[in-house]
């Protein structure tokens, strides 16, 4: 899923993270010395797992399904059945394939608003479990789905690090004045917001949740695996 590795690139971060620091307008917690510290010192950590990680992902089949990748209502098309079942068909594709449900659904909740990822998330995993489980398909534990799916944001969030703050300051080349995503600085340039957002969304999990604390998840996983 990733282009770049993880731990080539490791140089970049301190740039990327410090744009979508300080032009997200994040909340006074992920701005503290002391979160960039740990989050400095964990994504290396994060970074090295990198081959484990995603061993991890693909190695359960209950997981994998065909999926697009971001999951948008916008890629798929409806209609009623002679019977009046709703039918689906897909659209675009380009992007649909064999991969691990979680990433189908971080690509869907990646914009999302940080309320719904404070507020919301279990609900909406609890709710893809059970349709996915009543209409046929594995019953998948709802705090796995979530460790699937914050291990891909962890991967997916260093990732844009890598390349994303370069092409955000070519575009807004001021773009360190800002005082967040609503000031006129970037208030017109859409995509510089959205990828700003995005930016907040991984720094906020990160914040509440931490890096480390995934790896120390994903090690008390693959022991249970190892032990059954």
């Amino acid at each position: 899923m990733v282009k770049n590795s993880l731990q080539g690139c490791c140089g970049f971060w301190p740039f990327g993270i410090a744009i979508s620091l300080k032009a997200a307008a994040l909340g006074s917690g992920s701005r503290e010395p002391a979160f960039f510290a740990r989050l400095a010192e964990e994504s290396g950590r994060f970074a090295g797992q990198e081959v484990a990680i995603n061993a991890f992902l693909q190695s359960d089949p209950a997981f994998i399904a065909l999926c697009h990748w971001n999951a948008n209502i916008d890629n798929a098309f409806f209609w009623r059945g002679e019977d009046g079942p709703l039918e689906c068909g897909l659209m675009d594709w380009g992007r649909a394939g064999r991969m691990n449900v979680a990433f189908a659904i971080w690509g869907s909740l990646s914009a999302a608003h940080h309320d719904i990822w404070e507020h919301h998330l279990d609900d909406l995993l609890l709710l893809f479990a059970k349709t996915l489980a009543r209409e046929g398909g594995p019953r998948l534990p709802v705090s796995v789905l979530r460790l699937h799916l914050e291990l891909y944001a962890g991967i997916m969030g260093l990732s844009y690090f890598l390349d994303c703050p370069a092409r955000i300051r070519n575009a807004v080349p001021t773009v360190m004045t800002a005082a967040g995503i609503r000031d006129p600085v970037v208030e017109g340039h859409e995509h510089v917001r959205n990828q700003l957002h995005i930016a907040t969304v991984v720094l906020n999990l990160w914040r509440r949740r931490g890096l480390g604390a995934l790896l120390d998840s994903l090690s008390h996983q693959t022991a249970g695996h190892a032990g059954s």
